[in-house]
């Protein structure tokens, strides 16, 4: 697990913070900041892809095949 990230564990309920909840995909990297707000007693939230957090954790990985071998 990459520094400042919680495990998830898959099936799970948990509760993120409100405002930039970092997650990442365990396979690829992909590193998300996630917002939520509650609206009409509606849960709504916005996904934005963080490029830096995520070159920083892919550097990280060791891939197999393709031109990163």
């Amino acid at each position: 697990m990459t520094k400042g990230y919680v495990q998830i564990i898959e099936g799970e309920w948990f509760e993120p913070p409100q405002r930039n909840f970092a997650h990442q995909c365990c396979g690829c990297a992909l590193t998300h900041m996630t917002d939520y707000r509650v609206v009409d007693g509606k849960v709504q939230f916005r996904v934005r892809i963080d490029n830096r957090k995520t070159a920083a954790s892919r550097r990280k990985f060791k891939f197999k095949g393709g031109t990163d071998e």
